[in-house]
This record gives C-alpha cells, sequence and structure tokens, in this order.
C-alpha cells in the first residue's frame, strides 16, 4: 500500500518537528483504525486566515462573492466572543496520478496547544477516510476539485472584466438561490447512467468548435414543446439548460454554480455521519494513543457533551438550517454522530443486532448478552462508506440508543414572528419522545431540510408561452408525522426570494404549486418577478403578495 506523503507548512516553511507528529499519527491511524488516508498538507494559519478559509469552505481558490466577507465576519465574531472555538477545516482532493499529484489541504489554527494539534490531525484523517470512502460524497466529485474550483475563479473573473463585476454578482445571487433547487438524488433515465461531466469545462477547456456545439444542443432543446418529457427534479439544471433568455455567459455562470452546488451539497447529506466519524477517530486516538490525561481533559468533555462544539454553532447562513416543517431537533452533530457509531460498536462486539438478542425481554439478560464477536470497527466502516445521515439515523437512531444515551433530545418548533420580532422568541418544545425526534431528524437530513420542487412534465412551457410550472413534492413526509400544511410554501420571505430568482433566471412568468396554511392546493404565480399572486387551484384568486425589489 502507497505510503501517503503528509506535510505540515508553518510560515511557507515545512516544520519539521510537526510533520514528524503528523506522519506519526497517520502510520497509527492506519494501522490501528485500518483508515485511508491520502496525501495531506496540514497548514498553519492565525485566525485571520482560518476564519477567511473557512467563509469559503475551505476552498483557498474560490469563485469571489459578497456573502464570503459575510461569512468571514460571522466566523470571527463568534470565535472572539467565545461562541465557538475554531479548530481546523480540510478539503479533499485525492488525485494520485502518476504526473498530478495534488494533496488535501487541511488548515489548523495557531492558537492550537501542542495536544489539540495532534487531536485536530486524527480528526482529519477521520474526514480523509470518509471523503475516500464515502459513495455519496463521492457521487458528483470532479476529477480534481482543487483545479475545479481554481478554473472556476479564473472563468468567472474573465467574465467580470467583459460585463463588469455587479452583472456577475447578481447572476451568482440568482445562481445561489437556485442551488436549493439542485437534485441531491439523482436517477437513471432510459437506462443512462447518472452524468459527471462537468458541463462548465466544456466552456472553459474545450475548443470554440466544442463550445458552439454545446450552445446548439442548448438551442435545440429550447425549441421543443413538450419539456420536460417527465418530471425533472433538477429544477436548476433544467432551467440553465432550457432557458433561451439567458446570455451565453449568463448561462455559463449559473452551469459553474450548478456544478459547484451539486458537488458541495452531497456533503450536506452526511454531515452526523462525516462529522460523527471524525470525531470518533480523534477521541480513539486520544485514549489509545495514551495522551497525558490532564492536556487531553477539555477535549474528551467536549467530546462526551451533547452541547455544541466549537466551530459548529455557525448554523444561520447555512443551506438548509431553517426547518420548513416548523419543527427543529438542534443537536451537535459531533456528538450525535458518533455516539451513534460508538452504539454499533458495542452492539456489533457484543452480537446485540439479530433475533435473539431482540427477542430477549429480561433486562439482566439483556445486558449481559455478549457473544464476542468484535466486528464493531468492521461494521463503522461499513456504515461510514454506504450512508448518508438518512440512512445512518434511520437504521442506528434506536428507541434502545436514544433511552441510553440521547434521551434529553427534544423537538422545538416556533411560529411566525410579529413584525421587528425574532422568530427565536417564538420557540416552544413540542415534544420529548423519540418518534417525534426521530422523524425530525430524518425530516432534516432528506434532501438538507428543504423543500423538493420538480419541474411538471411539460412545465417549461406551460400555457404554450414557455411559462414555466413547478410543483412542490410532498410524497413520503406523511410517514415523518408531516402533512403538507406543515409544509407550505405559502407567501413568505423565502418564497418570495425563490420565485422573483426564478423569474429573473427564466425570464417568463414562474407558477409554483404548493399548499397554504390550511392544507388547500394553491398556486403562486409571479409575471413580472415583482408581484407574487396566489391562486387557488379551483381558479379563486385570493391574495396578492408585493415582492420588494432590491
Amino acid at each position: 500500500m502507497r505510503k501517503p506523503i503528509i506535510k505540515v507548512w508553518n510560515d511557507g516553511m515545512v516544520d519539521k518537528e510537526l510533520t514528524e507528529i503528523a506522519n506519526e499519527i497517520a502510520e497509527f491511524c492506519v494501522e490501528k483504525y485500518r483508515l485511508d488516508i491520502t496525501d495531506i498538507n496540514f497548514n498553519i494559519v492565525n485566525l485571520e486566515d482560518l476564519c477567511s478559509i473557512i467563509a469559503t469552505g475551505g476552498w483557498v481558490m474560490f469563485p469571489q462573492h459578497w456573502s464570503l466577507g459575510q461569512q468571514y465576519f460571522i466566523q470571527k465574531k463568534g470565535h472572539t466572543l467565545g461562541y465557538w472555538q475554531v479548530y481546523e477545516i480540510v478539503v479533499p482532493s485525492e488525485v494520485w496520478e502518476e504526473k498530478r499529484k495534488e494533496p488535501a489541504e487541511a488548515y489548523i489554527y495557531s492558537g492550537d496547544s501542542l495536544t489539540d494539534i495532534k487531536l485536530v490531525m486524527a480528526h482529519v484523517y477521520g474526514h480523509i477516510h470518509a471523503f475516500e470512502n464515502n459513495w455519496k460524497m463521492n457521487e458528483f466529485k470532479p476529477s480534481s476539485p482543487m483545479a475545479f474550483m481554481a478554473e472556476q475563479k479564473e472563468r468567472i473573473a474573465e467574465i467580470e472584466k467583459d460585463v463588469g463585476e455587479e452583472n456577475v454578482e447578481r447572476l451568482m445571487d440568482i445562481g445561489y438561490t437556485l442551488s436549493t433547487l439542485v437534485d441531491r438524488y439523482p436517477v437513471k433515465k432510459n437506462g443512462e447512467e447518472v452524468v459527471k461531466e462537468l458541463p462548465f469545462e466544456k466552456f472553459v477547456i474545450s475548443p470554440g468548435e466544442k463550445k458552439k456545439r454545446l450552445i446548439d444542443e442548448i438551442e435545440k432543446k429550447s425549441k421543443r414543446e413538450n419539456i420536460p418529457e417527465e418530471r425533472d427534479y433538477d429544477v436548476f439544471k433544467f432551467i440553465v439548460d432550457n432557458a433561451d433568455t439567458l446570455a451565453d455567459w449568463e448561462r455559463e455562470i449559473l452551469s459553474m454554480t450548478w456544478e459547484q452546488n451539486r458537488y458541495l451539497s452531497t456533503w450536506g447529506l452526511c454531515r452526523y455521519l462525516n462529522e460523527g466519524f471524525a470525531a470518533l477517530v480523534d477521541l480513539k486516538y486520544c485514549l489509545d494513543s495514551r495522551l497525558p490525561m490532564g492536556e487531553t481533559f477539555r477535549w474528551l468533555k467536549q467530546r462526551t457533551t451533547g452541547t455544541y462544539q466549537p466551530g459548529q454553532s455557525e448554523k444561520e447562513g447555512q443551506e438548509g438550517s431553517e426547518s420548513h416543517g416548523g419543527r427543529t431537533v438542534e443537536i451537535n452533530p459531533y456528538w450525535l454522530g458518533m455516539n451513534m457509531l460508538l452504539d454499533v460498536i458495542e452492539k456489533w462486539d457484543k452480537g446485540r443486532f439479530d433475533l435473539d438478542y431482540e427477542q430477549l425481554e429480561d433486562a439482566r439478560e439483556r445486558h449481559d448478552f455478549n457473544l464476542r464477536l468484535d466486528r464493531g470497527w468492521d461494521k463503522v466502516l461499513e456504515i461510514v462508506a454506504t450512508n448518508t445521515d438518512y440512512t445512518f439515523i434511520n437504521s442506528y437512531f434506536t428507541e434502545d440508543f436514544f433511552t441510553r444515551v440521547a434521551s434529553g433530545m427534544f423537538v422545538y418548533a416556533g411560529k411566525e414572528p410579529e413584525k421587528d420580532k425574532r422568530v427565536e422568541d417564538t420557540y416552544t418544545i413540542t415534544s420529548r419522545k423519540y418518534q417525534s425526534i426521530k422523524d425530525t431528524l430524518l425530516f432534516e437530513t432528506y434532501n438538507n431540510g428543504l423543500p423538493r420542487l420538480y419541474v411538471e412534465k411539460g412545465g417549461g412551457n406551460y400555457n404554450n408561452k414557455k411559462e414555466l410550472y413547478l410543483v412542490q413534492d410532498f410524497s413520503g413526509y406523511d410517514k415523518l408525522g408531516l402533512s403538507p400544511r406543515e409544509l407550505t410554501l405559502q407567501p413568505a420571505e423565502t418564497s418570495e426570494v425563490l420565485l422573483k430568482a426564478l423569474y429573473e433566471a427564466w425570464r417568463r412568468p414562474v407558477h409554483l404549486e404548493t399548499v397554504n396554511r390550511e392544507g388547500k392546493t394553491i398556486v403562486l404565480s409571479t409575471y413580472d418577478g415583482k408581484e407574487i399572486k396566489e391562486n387557488r387551484q379551483d381558479g379563486k384568486k385570493t391574495d396578492v403578495v408585493v415582492v420588494p425589489v432590491h
């Protein structure tokens, strides 16, 4: 097996002492935990640089946008005020070609103690293993993630020179709003494989003739009358391919934004699993390597409490952080994911997963049941490779686990606040019951807790006027105890922003079929991107909501 090349950089130079430590920890984790570790550059950076990197999700080469400055100040302020401790961030690469090697990049806060740095390194190795092995996080991964981001940044900068910064940022704003409409669960159509080719590379890398062919293909699609031929859950991609009023540069920017968000959104679908596994690796390393207990006490305390972990209070601004069902379970993903995996280890080590165990009714017999199979870690590695958060929670967040470990969890909900009030001021606990908590976790981990919309068959040419008709999909939510009215997109700030972005991209009337707060089917329509009209499906017009134009 190839030995990974691991280096630690500090002030532009290789830190020999930390590099030796990093390699020792890697060897320990590979031998003891069977982790797959790629080439890695650890970069020791100050708080300013770390917050800047975290704002981009860890990508040093990332398309510039005004929201990055906003995220920078959120991260720095939270760290300064003690809301969280920023330890590290890591992004994968995993390119091991003979003439092209791209190490993964990890960034560690220079203010960490030496013990913290050691544990952060073990934590990073856990992330790298998950990045390397989890099927979902690899589903849309570019062949070279670093080059992928760098090419996007370079190309967007070129377009900005031609059309101006304001025009580019306007399109990027639209793209980031539409990124919630990426299909995170694509299926094969007509026997075809899910396409992983990067459309933007056809523009950026391919010769001019290939670019012309692609534009011709898009124009041919736009002339078809009955589009799509079947419902299409990738609303964003449908618009990129079929909005015939977009200029070439506009389509190019939206295409790049779509591809970027399709890849990065898969990380959100595996957050509990990814963070939980990385936390488990650093916890096991903390205990197995016999680090001084006095130096690791604070770390162990963080790992064994259900409160927020350093760097994980920043739900505000994250995709899917707002529960559209009105119910929320706010729990540290490190803590929950790690403890669920610890529970798996115990069960598969002792054989407490088959009928022989499940049929035991005596509490003492269940407590003493131990077949000494020692298959727990094998099962953990299998789970990390084959699950998303949804399947992980659905299979392993059991009532037994909840009763023993997570009984302090609860569901809370808020109401629509009065003007100039915060929704947080309306929060109340609605349930402490296992099934309600599990259902809420499943809701928040399916599609990142976002509503799932699709373009109806023929919805790209609605009314034979090339208007766009979308439908909100409510199927399956009843199994989570949610009724359609709890998932309504009836005029609110989020639907106003979404419909405005849809109109600005499609540039023709847009219609969205959903339900109102009474559970009645309604259609929200905008004919100019400024005003939303609400109509019942029976044709009765109700309210008109004016959307402010910014």
